[in-house]
């Protein structure tokens, strides 16, 4: 009794019960990617700037950061998925306020701006700096215009300007040269309005934050992944453009083929991008109209309408806005018509029993040695009434009642179990 209880410790630990992660059978995981694009919706040819409305869909959600990623295709608790390249739409932003050279210059007085007396500036606000243009190393020179300008009662003055414009620096010639792109842009954003009092009536503007960004078309290279039911989203680990590789065959309604440039190596070998010319041709005067465009103020009121200019001004980092669209639109790539499903692994939990041997030594020699002193005992002791001195018989049968036919019976005269007792 003593030595089970010892051993019982020992004992529960000679089986466990683990989980592990099997292929699921009849299952399959998959991962989109595409080769090419045509819109689901057929647009006629002489429809200029008119993009398919998914498209259109996937472009402005992605601008506002409210896109769904595309998510691989997980029918288990897990799956894996091999590496593999689409054709996307990609996008690069960079913060270039600090290469402007600010240039502020009172508004000369007999300038049609001044036209009406009510708006004439007064006193010291004739030499106020309000006219700024900021210039870059490439010659490109950004002159925001002020829409507006009011003196309050309290002598203040209140300039109303552009708080928010993206000037599209791509132009038709530009795809020929890089036929990659689909547009480029420069953007200026004010932090706080424009008011003048006496005390500041010299003082020069707050320079704005400003950036240029570009969107192209690329190749994009995901890494081999893994994810689960819950969170299963495929990221591209690098990128290149690719341009058209004849642009002249494009025109001429032939499939443009895109390819990286200089002769660089694509990260696929046997992959053969392409897009219509059409579908190039609508994305690049769409891009080019949607970020050519100014939050406009008159009077210190907003224009009424909707303007694409609300989303870039209102977003908090525009860099992550310009990535987000290019996101969603390499999402709606992959899940057109001419994509294709690349197949992962689906996996399940199991759970098993598992024998640790070692846990098995003590209750095995307990055992074995529990049956030799049994064998050793039954030897030594055959024949000898003594036996049953050391047993519970005697007493359980000792004063049993039976029949004559019974087989105990048998083991009273034979064992005289009452003495024995």
């Amino acid at each position: 009794m003593v030595l089970s209880v010892a051993i019982d410790p020992f004992s529960q630990q000679v089986l466990a019960f683990p989980s592990r992660e099997v292929r699921a059978a009849n299952v399959t995981a998959s991962v989109q990617r595409a080769l090419g694009y045509r819109p689901v919706w057929d647009i006629p040819t002489s429809d200029w700037g008119v993009l398919d409305p998914t498209m259109q869909s996937a472009l402005l959600t992605g601008l506002a950061r409210i896109n769904s990623p595309l998510d691989p295709m997980c029918p288990s608790s897990s799956c894996a998925y091999p590496g593999f390249t689409s054709l996307g739409i990609c996008s690069k932003c960079e913060d270039i306020t600090k290469d402007a050279i600010q240039t502020c210059r009172p508004i000369a007085e007999n300038s049609s701006f001044w036209d009406g007396s009510k708006n004439h500036p007064r006193g010291p606000f004739l030499s106020t700096p309000f006219n700024c243009s900021y210039s870059f190393p490439d010659g490109f020179v950004f002159t925001p215009f002020i829409t507006n300008m009011v003196l309050q009662s309290n002598n203040d003055l209140y300039a109303a300007r552009q708080p928010f414009s993206s000037i599209t620096t791509s132009s038709w010639e530009n795809i020929h040269s890089n036929p990659s792109i689909l547009v480029s842009f420069f953007s200026a954003k004010f932090s706080r309005d424009l008011t003048y009092t006496v005390s500041n009536a010299s003082a020069v503007d707050m320079i704005p934050t400003m950036t240029n960004c570009t969107v192209f078309l690329c190749e994009k290279q995901y890494n081999e992944s893994r994810g689960t039911i819950h969170s299963n989203t495929a990221q591209p680990f690098r990128i290149q453009p690719l341009p058209v590789r004849n642009m002249t065959a494009c025109i001429q309604r032939e499939p443009c083929l895109v390819a990286p440039a200089h002769g660089a190596e694509q990260f696929s070998a046997n992959s053969t991008y392409s897009i219509e010319y059409d579908t190039l041709s609508n994305l690049w005067s769409l891009m080019n109209m949607l970020f050519n465009t100014s939050l406009t103020q008159t009077d210190g009121m907003l224009q009424p309408g909707i303007q694409s200019s609300s989303f870039l001004f209102s977003s908090d980092n525009l860099t992550q806005s310009i990535d987000s669209m290019a996101t969603s639109m390499t999402d709606h790539i992959r899940s057109s018509d001419k994509g294709s499903a690349v197949r992962g692994w689906a996996y399940q939990v199991e759970t098993y029993i598992h024998v640790r041997w070692p846990w098995v030594i003590l209750p095995g020699i307990a055992v074995i040695l529990s049956i030799l002193l049994f064998i050793i005992m039954t030897r030594e002791t055959r024949g000898h009434p003594v036996l049953w001195k050391s047993s519970v018989l005697p007493l359980l049968l000792g004063q049993l009642r039976v029949s004559p036919d019974h087989d105990f019976s048998i083991m009273r005269p034979l064992g005289k179990l009452n003495d024995d007792s």
